[in-house]
């Protein structure tokens, strides 16, 4: 499986029968990837594991479609009916039960996409929060002795979170005494919502000289007065007079953080500003 080619989106496992524990996306990457040919090399012909993979492997697919039809639930249902037949023969050579609360749900898959819109947020994996926040600190690493350095973050995020609490107790505590405003001490908390950030920043330049470099590019014509007038209208604790010199930093990246709505996964995009990109403008 090291020889598969990677897919956008899927985590690629070069040796999956020498995992000790992963999240359930994992496995149903490896479904999705590349278990049915290389499975197929390991297992005689018309074997009842061959075909319920390949039925899964289907099912699976159509369940994780972010937009449907009618004739795709149609074809899920058939599927959903197929995987069952499938299952009855291997239980028949094998002995296994699939009589678990996994298997029930298929049969409630057109159901549950019709009412809640999409089939991913409907998970029966268990500990799937946890999994994905020990998977977003491993994401933080370099992969090399990984063990120690999410133990690292998890106590620096419980060090904070202890630090947090003291503070919020002592506001409590003074919060209904008799001080006045003037003798009150508040303890200033720096909160920040945003989930981007700037890097790859050059050194910093003057309005006017920015300004004079991008002579003759309409995008910047009167830039100076335009971004003045903007910051007055939007920023007005940050306005300044026309005369006073405003200093610039460019930055050629933005980090942006975000999470998907339809499987509730976090997830960061780089976007990079160059004037040629691959040779183009």
């Amino acid at each position: 499986m090291s020889q598969f080619p990677r897919w956008r989106g899927l985590k690629h496992t070069p040796s999956p029968t020498t995992i000790d524990y992963s999240d359930g996306q994992t496995f149903v990457d490896i479904l999705k990837q590349s278990s049915l040919p290389c499975i197929v090399q390991l297992l005689p012909r018309d074997s009842p594991f061959v075909q319920i993979i390949r039925v899964m492997q289907k099912l699976r697919i159509m369940l994780g479609l972010d937009v449907t039809t009618k004739t795709r639930l149609n074809h899920v249902d058939q599927l959903v009916l197929d995987y069952e037949a499938a299952s009855g023969l291997l239980h028949e050579e094998t002995g296994k039960d699939f009589n678990f609360l996994k298997q029930h749900f298929l049969s409630h898959a057109r159901c549950t996409f019709m009412t809640k819109g999409t089939s991913r947020n409907m998970n029966t994996r268990i500990g799937e929060g946890f999994q994905q926040e020990v998977s977003k600190m491993y994401a933080k690493t370099n992969g090399k002795n990984a063990e120690h350095l999410i133990s690292l973050q998890d106590e620096n995020e419980e060090a904070m979170a202890r630090i947090q609490m003291a503070i919020n107790e002592w506001e409590q505590s003074h919060k209904d005494t008799d001080l006045d405003d003037s003798e009150r001490k508040v303890i200033s908390q720096p909160v920040s919502t945003a989930h981007w950030i700037l890097g790859s920043s050059e050194h910093r330049i003057s309005l006017h000289h920015f300004e004079s470099k991008k002579r003759g590019d309409p995008a910047f014509r009167n830039f100076n007065v335009r971004l003045r007038e903007y910051i007055a209208q939007h920023h007005p604790s940050c306005s300044v007079r026309f005369e006073q010199e405003i200093k610039m930093e460019i930055c050629k990246v933005i980090y942006l953080d975000y999470e998907f709505r339809v499987n509730w996964r976090s997830a960061r995009d780089i976007v990079r500003c160059n004037p040629k990109f691959h040779g183009a403008q």
